[in-house]
């Protein structure tokens, strides 16, 4: 007279689960494509900035090496004044040091300048990239102020 009756666990619960489960699952995979995509896009724009920034330096450095290397043979302002002619450095007298000044360009918007001075000693005085072009903020995204919108 008493029937024991066995709890059915239902199917529909069951696909619901699993639906939920592989909905979840392919969320989050599209989500990790999207994040590695756009970390591959900012690593490669990391490199092309950081070999434009290195061929830049190497270009400076060949030249102030070359005048390094002038001064210490001759030692003679005529031969490094005659080098910066040649290739195009600016060079002036000031208070018995020459000085030369030449820059070199990193990307369209960086440039690396350099001072060198050359008296008793060498020294460099300047070898710093600096902004050629004005920063402009991006404001395509709207940003809530804090103000009603209607």
């Amino acid at each position: 007279m008493n029937e024991k009756r066995n709890p059915k666990i239902s199917i529909g619960i069951v696909s619901l689960v699993v639906i939920l489960t592989v909905l979840c699952l392919t969320i989050f995979s599209v989500m990790t494509l999207t994040t590695a995509l756009n970390e591959k896009q900012l690593a490669e724009k990391a490199a092309i900035a950081l070999e434009n920034y290195y061929n830049a330096e190497a270009h400076c450095s060949k030249i102030a090496n070359e005048i390094g290397e002038i001064w210490k043979e001759a030692g003679n302002k005529d031969d490094l004044q005659a080098y910066a002619k040649a290739n195009k450095v600016d060079c002036h007298l000031e208070k018995n040091k020459l000085y030369f000044r030449y820059q070199c360009s990193v990307d369209e918007r960086q440039t690396l300048f350099v001072t060198i001075s050359v008296g008793d000693t060498f020294e460099i005085e300047q070898w710093c990239v600096q902004a050629t072009s004005e920063w402009v903020p991006d404001e395509s995204i709207i940003v809530w102020d804090g103000e009603s919108i209607e």
